[in-house]
Protein backbone atom coordinates (compact mmCIF):
# COMPACT_ATOMS: atom_id res chain seq x y z
CA UNK A 1 0.00 0.00 0.00
CA UNK A 2 1.45 3.35 -0.98
CA UNK A 3 1.69 6.24 1.46
CA UNK A 4 0.46 9.69 0.57
CA UNK A 5 -2.66 11.75 0.31
CA UNK A 6 -5.61 10.13 -1.39
CA UNK A 7 -7.45 12.53 -3.70
CA UNK A 8 -11.07 11.86 -4.60
CA UNK A 9 -12.41 13.35 -7.81
CA UNK A 10 -10.89 15.67 -10.34
CA UNK A 11 -11.23 19.30 -11.27
CA UNK A 12 -13.69 21.28 -9.20
CA UNK A 13 -14.73 18.18 -7.20
CA UNK A 14 -11.20 17.20 -6.13
CA UNK A 15 -10.91 16.75 -2.36
CA UNK A 16 -8.70 14.91 0.09
CA UNK A 17 -9.96 12.10 2.28
CA UNK A 18 -10.26 14.52 5.23
CA UNK A 19 -12.52 16.86 3.26
CA UNK A 20 -15.10 14.11 2.92
CA UNK A 21 -17.40 12.98 5.74
CA UNK A 22 -20.88 11.73 6.55
CA UNK A 23 -23.27 14.42 7.78
CA UNK A 24 -25.94 14.01 10.47
CA UNK A 25 -28.46 12.66 7.96
CA UNK A 26 -26.05 9.92 6.85
CA UNK A 27 -25.25 11.56 3.49
CA UNK A 28 -21.64 11.53 2.32
CA UNK A 29 -20.55 15.11 1.67
CA UNK A 30 -17.39 16.93 0.57
CA UNK A 31 -15.99 20.28 1.40
CA UNK A 32 -14.41 21.63 -1.75
CA UNK A 33 -12.13 24.66 -1.68
CA UNK A 34 -13.89 27.68 -3.14
CA UNK A 35 -17.37 26.26 -2.49
CA UNK A 36 -19.46 27.67 0.35
CA UNK A 37 -21.88 24.76 0.62
CA UNK A 38 -20.99 21.13 1.19
CA UNK A 39 -21.44 18.97 -1.89
CA UNK A 40 -23.49 15.77 -1.43
CA UNK A 41 -21.78 12.73 -2.92
CA UNK A 42 -23.53 9.53 -3.98
CA UNK A 43 -21.64 6.35 -3.13
CA UNK A 44 -22.10 2.74 -4.25
CA UNK A 45 -20.16 -0.51 -4.44
CA UNK A 46 -20.18 -3.09 -7.21
CA UNK A 47 -18.85 -6.59 -6.72
CA UNK A 48 -18.15 -8.67 -9.80
CA UNK A 49 -16.07 -11.52 -11.15
CA UNK A 50 -13.65 -10.88 -13.97
CA UNK A 51 -10.96 -13.22 -15.27
CA UNK A 52 -8.93 -10.23 -16.48
CA UNK A 53 -6.46 -8.43 -14.23
CA UNK A 54 -7.26 -5.15 -12.54
CA UNK A 55 -4.71 -3.48 -14.83
CA UNK A 56 -6.51 -4.81 -17.92
CA UNK A 57 -9.83 -3.58 -16.51
CA UNK A 58 -8.29 -0.14 -15.93
CA UNK A 59 -7.05 -0.07 -19.53
CA UNK A 60 -10.54 -0.87 -20.86
CA UNK A 61 -12.42 1.41 -18.47
CA UNK A 62 -12.18 4.64 -20.54
CA UNK A 63 -13.68 2.87 -23.56
CA UNK A 64 -16.33 1.20 -21.40
CA UNK A 65 -17.27 4.53 -19.85
CA UNK A 66 -17.53 6.17 -23.26
CA UNK A 67 -19.67 3.34 -24.68
CA UNK A 68 -21.94 3.37 -21.60
CA UNK A 69 -22.16 7.18 -21.81
CA UNK A 70 -21.59 7.64 -18.09
CA UNK A 71 -20.82 11.15 -16.89
CA UNK A 72 -17.18 12.05 -16.34
CA UNK A 73 -18.05 13.16 -12.77
CA UNK A 74 -18.61 9.51 -11.81
CA UNK A 75 -15.45 8.47 -9.94
CA UNK A 76 -14.53 4.79 -10.05
CA UNK A 77 -11.93 2.96 -7.99
CA UNK A 78 -11.01 -0.71 -8.44
CA UNK A 79 -9.90 -3.08 -5.68
CA UNK A 80 -9.01 -6.75 -5.59
CA UNK A 81 -7.81 -9.31 -3.06
CA UNK A 82 -6.93 -8.00 0.40
CA UNK A 83 -7.50 -4.40 -0.73
CA UNK A 84 -11.22 -5.12 -0.70
CA UNK A 85 -11.09 -5.84 3.03
CA UNK A 86 -9.12 -2.65 3.69
CA UNK A 87 -11.76 -0.25 2.33
CA UNK A 88 -14.40 -1.41 4.83
CA UNK A 89 -12.78 0.65 7.62
CA UNK A 90 -14.30 -1.61 10.27
CA UNK A 91 -17.87 -1.01 9.03
CA UNK A 92 -19.49 -4.29 10.13
CA UNK A 93 -22.45 -3.98 7.74
CA UNK A 94 -20.14 -3.39 4.79
CA UNK A 95 -17.84 -6.22 5.91
CA UNK A 96 -20.86 -8.55 5.92
CA UNK A 97 -21.77 -7.48 2.35
CA UNK A 98 -18.15 -7.92 1.21
CA UNK A 99 -18.06 -11.44 2.67
CA UNK A 100 -21.35 -12.32 0.96
CA UNK A 101 -19.96 -11.08 -2.36
CA UNK A 102 -16.76 -13.09 -1.96
CA UNK A 103 -18.75 -16.23 -1.12
CA UNK A 104 -20.78 -15.65 -4.30
CA UNK A 105 -17.54 -15.82 -6.30
CA UNK A 106 -16.71 -12.19 -7.02
CA UNK A 107 -13.09 -11.02 -7.08
CA UNK A 108 -13.21 -7.30 -7.97
CA UNK A 109 -14.78 -4.39 -6.13
CA UNK A 110 -15.65 -1.18 -7.94
CA UNK A 111 -16.26 1.71 -5.54
CA UNK A 112 -18.02 4.68 -7.06
CA UNK A 113 -18.60 8.28 -6.01
CA UNK A 114 -20.85 10.68 -7.88
CA UNK A 115 -20.81 14.31 -6.68
CA UNK A 116 -24.22 16.00 -6.40
CA UNK A 117 -26.11 12.71 -6.94
CA UNK A 118 -27.80 10.19 -4.64
CA UNK A 119 -26.49 6.78 -3.70
CA UNK A 120 -29.14 5.13 -5.90
CA UNK A 121 -28.22 7.29 -8.90
CA UNK A 122 -24.58 6.33 -8.35
CA UNK A 123 -25.52 2.63 -8.24
CA UNK A 124 -27.52 3.05 -11.48
CA UNK A 125 -24.52 4.58 -13.28
CA UNK A 126 -22.21 1.83 -12.01
CA UNK A 127 -24.72 -0.70 -13.34
CA UNK A 128 -24.37 0.88 -16.80
CA UNK A 129 -20.58 0.53 -16.54
CA UNK A 130 -20.82 -3.16 -15.57
CA UNK A 131 -23.33 -3.94 -18.32
CA UNK A 132 -20.99 -2.40 -20.89
CA UNK A 133 -17.96 -4.15 -19.35
CA UNK A 134 -19.65 -7.49 -20.03
CA UNK A 135 -19.83 -6.50 -23.72
CA UNK A 136 -16.11 -5.62 -23.76
CA UNK A 137 -13.01 -7.71 -24.50
CA UNK A 138 -12.75 -8.37 -20.74
CA UNK A 139 -15.25 -11.21 -21.16
CA UNK A 140 -15.40 -14.11 -23.58
CA UNK A 141 -18.60 -14.76 -25.49
CA UNK A 142 -21.03 -16.69 -23.30
CA UNK A 143 -18.92 -16.29 -20.16
CA UNK A 144 -21.05 -16.13 -17.01
CA UNK A 145 -21.27 -12.72 -15.37
CA UNK A 146 -21.52 -12.52 -11.57
CA UNK A 147 -22.19 -9.15 -10.00
CA UNK A 148 -23.96 -7.30 -7.24
CA UNK A 149 -24.32 -3.59 -6.57
CA UNK A 150 -25.02 -2.14 -3.15
CA UNK A 151 -25.69 1.34 -1.85
CA UNK A 152 -26.91 2.88 1.38
CA UNK A 153 -30.57 3.77 1.69
CA UNK A 154 -31.97 5.09 4.97
CA UNK A 155 -28.84 3.95 6.80
CA UNK A 156 -28.90 0.37 5.50
CA UNK A 157 -27.04 -1.25 2.62
CA UNK A 158 -29.39 -2.55 -0.05
CA UNK A 159 -28.80 -4.44 -3.27
CA UNK A 160 -29.72 -2.64 -6.47
CA UNK A 161 -32.47 -4.52 -8.32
Amino acid sequence: MSKGIKIFGEGKYAATEHQQFVDRTGQLVRHVKGQYKLIPVGEAYAFFYCNSSREKIREELPTIREMAQVPSELELYLYEGNEIDEITNGNTKLIEMVNQAKEAGTNILMHGYYPTKTNKETADEISCVLNQAYQSPLYQSGEQFKDGIIYKEKGEYVFRD
